[in-house]
């Protein structure tokens, strides 16, 4: 192990530590474990609440015994096209941790991400002409998996708008 810390330094010495330009050398100075490895981690697309993802991310990385500096290194790896987009157009040093990074992509995409739905967007929801009752319940149901913490007598009102209207 010390022989093998050895060569990175006489290497990163010679050309620069590996990794993106956005990262300082700080930050791209990082110890793969052997096994570290990541088991099936959708990719952030853009789509979802990027701190709700961004703290699964942690979470995974965190079971595979990484740390900041893993976790700021196989970042680019399970971003998507809009991710790497982002990431790739940032100036040189741009990042010399992990929690600037971290904060940086949610502030960037918090605002494009679908945001969680509310009560009257279950009171919008009509049955399409000649939809069958199974489809217009599911996409009912699909928009209340959206809504946080919906109170049970605002989804009953609207679960019985739906049944009498």
């Amino acid at each position: 192990m010390v022989h093998e810390n050895l060569r990175r330094i006489e290497y990163d010495a010679a050309h620069g530590s590996p990794g993106l330009r956005q990262f300082s050398s700080h930050l791209r100075q990082v110890v793969w474990t052997h096994s570290f490895k990541l088991e099936k981690l959708k990719k952030y697309d853009g789509k979802e609440n990027p701190e709700n993802w961004i703290t699964l991310y942690e979470i995974a990385v965190r079971s595979a015994a990484g740390d900041e500096h893993v976790m700021a290194n196989y970042f680019p790896v399970v971003l998507d096209q809009a991710g790497h987009q982002w990431l790739l157009g940032l100036p040189d040093d741009s990042f010399d941790s992990w929690e600037e990074l971290r904060q940086a992509f949610i502030d960037n995409f918090i605002a494009t991400c679908e945001q969680p739905g509310n009560k009257y967007d279950l009171e919008r929801i009509r049955d399409r002409k000649n939809e069958p009752l199974r489809d217009y319940i599911r996409r009912f149901s699909d928009m209340r998996l959206k809504i946080p913490k919906i109170s049970h007598d605002a989804f009953m009102c609207n679960t019985q708008n739906l049944i009498f209207n």
